[in-house]
């Protein structure tokens, strides 16, 4: 298997301990764009700990966080005694300190801008008139902080935190922003160098610190008439700031209410940075963000519009829940970042109703539950020996598994006893640090309800429970209608080389709703299994999907439930076909393939909601790419029978006028017109009046000034087709001049890079990924590597026969980890789309061989899923390839 873990080795690595506390850090940096180098004076202020100092600990000794690269010129009131491994040094204080309370060390020191998007690192762009200009920014969430100045570099070491940033004459027209406000600006007389003082920031972890200078303009606005917030671009871009302003406004205006807390601190801005590696960072009083957030409205999908808005209220969330109220350690990271994405599609839900935001929640939920279905995944709360493996956790689990957890304790305490707690526990704990069983502490005291034993059953380990449903149907002397039992074991792929064992047991909040009344029953489920009576016909275990956990139903339960299907609520048919599928792929499989054509039936009979839709469609072509490497007639009947009625309604679509179009309708719409273009080209009708139709589509968008897509939620639909069907030389060359006409516009410049990663010419779209890795193109940044790999991961002559897109990969592996491999969700996301690609379990044993060989630490997770997502491809086809086929073709 892959290697790499979660824990360091290093015991002695965990924590620092110290004699001393930090209580403020006093930064001066002077900064010089121009040589990528910077020079800093750090004015160090400790306080002795009231407590007697702890065993292993002197009060002549202090160690900090420093990186190494950073060059010391001089010290006062200490002296250096050593700078060892893992990034530390180690000081030895005069005798005068011994005899104070108080002590200062004041370190001169100088360092470069990092080529690497951590710490304090450089970025290069293009302004409107083609001049290459500079710019740097900062990101030290885990452990970036200490490449930048010499502190305790972990989460719960709050300090005081002030900057004086001085720049040469030829940069006084840069704007320079940090967390606090910019209290005064100076001119040096001799040289002419300007000197930005910002004003102090309590409280702040390190990791929270932020530092940006650029040539940069703002537009802003007054939030609850004394917050001014301000969103930052490069030149040229403010006019498609104002979407991300106004939801910056609102989550902001509107999380003050939700927590019945005021925002901390005197102004607060959101950056855009060209160059960031990820999508947001909450610096407290800076956020950072990618320029993908910067969309015209006008132009831009709904999708891109709620990602854009879930993600901005994700940070702005932060503010409280991780900043005011932050982790003790790096385990809690799943509870500030899953409570935080829970914030952004709430938040969402509260500002755009009619976008329904939830139903991405669930969404999400129901992407963690496969992510957390591998034996490679993790608990959510995972013990952390060494802050430099936080980043292997950064993933889907924390995040999306984190997000599913937080929504189920809502359902579970409902919403109102949910946020009360919060309420109570930002208030009791605001500038401190905790652990999570503080939070399930207050909210099992405000709730009265038993949130910790619930919640750390799902939290402590990986996996998650299949809830399977039986029952008793005969009626007794008494009138009785008999019972039903559920029973819960570990969910697994039919893959799995380890079976599901009695000791993996959830304390479940369960849900089921009943008869024609839909009453719902709360049922804990905390044993293997429970029996209760049978009240009326069981409709529907996990009503709207808020639980984690997987429910499967006897073949009796699962005709009454398809029985009633259209009339349960859409949340209920959603999570039913989500459920089925899950169940098709799991060990054992409680669904059997006439189960699920009976379903794939039912649905493209009678749906039309989006969101049930989705779910089908994103199944349905996930059996057709497993069961195509032995039966591509296999993978056309199934395909006609779930997209046939898209195809049918989609030329009705392409003549409404989408300016008339409710944002429901518009995902129809979108999804309707994706979906049959999809089965055309898998049919090979090029000549289909709706293959013309997204032809004349894409000539329009990138016809010179062309300007912005008039269709914007089928731009990516449209694109692709051109690229898979249009005429090569001339669709490549189109969207080379317009990739390059729109590349200071992040948010369209992704679509376009997915859409050139599917051209049928598979040496252009090698020199895309060796672009892009190369991370010397303002065109094909760095920053767009998961798309491009995605992109081309999905073209089907990258990955036929499993040969090329693998080959490529391992050919490149040195650039990969060079420009992705140290980072997070990149490298992550490059990994499992490479291992999509393969099909065989010779194929899976390759990959983990090669992993082994050539470890990636930070993806060490995704190596292990991705090589466990093959061989189940591999079993499933093997196992049902012939059943499939002869079931399709008996149906048709």
């Amino acid at each position: 298997m892959c290697s790499g873990g979660l824990q360091g080795d290093d015991q002695h690595s965990v924590r620092l301990n110290n004699a001393w506390d930090v209580y403020a850090y006093n930064l001066s940096v002077s900064v010089e764009l121009a040589s990528w180098t910077f020079s800093t004076k750090e004015v160090i202020s400790l306080r002795r700990k009231a407590a007697a100092p702890a065993t292993g600990t002197s009060l002549d000794t202090l160690t900090l966080h420093g990186n190494t690269d950073l060059a010391i010129d001089s010290v006062a009131g200490a002296f250096v005694q050593s700078r060892a491994v893992k990034d530390r040094i180690h000081f030895s204080l005069p005798k005068e300190a011994l005899d104070s309370n108080e002590w200062t060390i004041t370190v001169a020191f100088n360092g470069i801008i990092s080529e690497e998007l951590r710490g304090f690192y450089r970025v290069t762009y293009d302004d409107p008139s083609g001049k290459q200009c500079r710019m740097a920014s900062t990101h030290f969430e885990p452990v970036g902080a200490r490449k930048f100045f010499f502190c305790v570099d972990e989460p719960a070491a709050r300090a005081n935190f002030s900057i004086a940033v001085s720049l040469p004459a030829t940069d006084a027209h840069y704007t320079v922003l940090s967390n606090g406000p910019l209290q005064n600006t100076s001119k040096d007389a001799e040289s002419g160098a300007t000197l930005f003082t910002f004003q102090e920031v309590p409280h702040i972890p390190p990791y929270l610190c932020a530092l940006v200078i650029g040539e940069l303009e703002f537009t802003e606005t007054i939030v609850n008439q004394r917050i001014p917030l301000r969103i930052y671009t490069t030149k040229g871009k403010q006019p498609r700031a104002q979407f991300a302003l106004e939801a910056a406004a609102f989550s902001l205006d509107y999380f003050e209410k939700f927590f019945d807390a005021p925002y901390p601190l005197p102004k607060l801005d959101l950056v855009t940075v060209p160059d960031f590696p990820i999508g947001g960072m909450e610096n407290w009083g800076c956020i950072c963000l990618v320029e993908s957030c910067l969309i015209d409205p006008a132009t831009s999908s709904l999708k891109s519009k709620k990602v854009v808005s879930d993600l901005v209220c994700h940070e702005v969330s932060h503010n409280w829940f991780g900043n005011l109220v932050g982790i003790d350690w790096w385990e809690g990271l799943w509870l500030k970042e899953g409570f935080a994405s829970w914030c952004g599609y709430y938040g969402t839900s509260i500002w755009k109703p009619d976008w329904n935001a939830m139903d991405d929640a669930v969404s999400e939920v129901m992407s963690a539950l496969e992510v957390d279905a591998h034996q490679g995944t993790h608990p959510v709360e995972v013990p952390i020996t060494d802050p430099s493996y936080i980043t292997q956790v950064f993933d889907s689990i924390s995040y999306s598994k984190g997000m599913a957890v937080v929504l189920m304790l809502q359902s579970f305490l409902g919403f109102e006893g949910f946020r009360d707690g919060i309420r109570v526990y930002i208030q009791r704990y605001k500038y401190a640090n905790t652990r999570t069983n503080e939070l399930w502490a207050v909210l099992e005291e405000v709730s009265k309800k038993p949130v910790q034993a619930v919640m750390s059953s799902f939290t402590s380990q990986g996996g998650h429970p299949l809830v399977s449903a039986s029952a008793t149907t005969a009626v007794g002397d008494d009138g009785e209608k008999g019972h039903v039992t559920f029973a819960q074991r570990r969910y697994a792929f039919a893959a799995s080389s380890a079976a599901p064992t009695a000791n993996d047991t959830w304390v479940v909040p369960l849900t089921a709703r009943w008869g024609q009344d839909s009453s719902v029953d709360s049922i804990s489920l905390e044993q293997r299994e429970v029996t209760v009576p049978r009240k009326e016909s069981l409709v529907k275990l996990n009503p709207l999907h808020f639980g984690f956990y997987r429910c499967a139903y006897s073949a009796e339960l699962f005709r009454e439930v398809l029985r009633v299907f259209d009339q349960l609520p859409y949340q209920d048919r959603r999570g039913f076909v989500s459920d089925t599928f899950a169940t098709f792929h799991a060990l054992p499989s409680t669904a059997s393939f006439s189960d699920v054509l009976s379903l794939i039936s039912e649905v493209t009979e009678h749906e039309t909601n989006p969101a049930v839709l989705n779910v089908l469609y994103e199944e349905v072509h996930r059996l057709a790419d497993i069961f195509e490497v032995s039966s591509k007639e296999s993978a056309s009947m199934l395909l006609e029978a779930a997209l046939g009625s898209a195809l049918r309604d989609a030329s009705g679509w392409t003549e409404r006028p989408i300016a008339d179009l409710t944002p429901t309708e518009a995902q129809q719409r979108s999804q309707c017109i994706g979906q049959a273009l999809q089965l055309l080209r898998h049919r090979g009708d090029k000549e289909s009046p709706l293959i013309q139709w997204a032809l004349a589509s894409a000539d329009q968008y990138l016809a010179p000034n062309g300007g912005g897509s008039k269709d914007p939620d089928v731009l990516l639909d449209v694109l692709v087709c051109a690229a898979i069907v249009g005429p090569l030389a001339c669709t490549r060359e189109a969207m080379e001049k317009k990739l390059e006409a729109i590349k200071d516009n992040a948010s369209e410049a992704r679509i376009l890079l997915r859409a050139i990663c599917m051209l049928p010419d598979v040496d252009f779209v090698e020199k895309v990924l060796t672009t892009c890795a190369a991370g010397t193109s303002n065109t094909i940044r760095s920053q767009y590597g998961a798309i491009v790999y995605l992109g081309a991961c999905a073209n089907p002559l990258m990955t036929e026969g499993g040969g090329r897109m693998w080959a490529y990969f391992q050919q490149h592996y040195d650039a990969v980890m060079k420009q992705w491999g140290e980072g997070q969700f990149r490298i992550q996301a490059i990994v499992e789309a490479v291992g999509s690609t393969l099909r065989s379990s010779a194929d899976a044993d390759g990959f983990d061989s090669f992993f082994v060989e050539h470890p990636i630490p930070n993806a060490a997770l995704s190596c292990v899923r991705a090589a466990e997502g093959i061989r189940q491809r591999a079993h499933l086809n093997q196992k049902f390839g012939a059943l499939v086929e002869a079931a399709l073709r008996k149906q048709k």
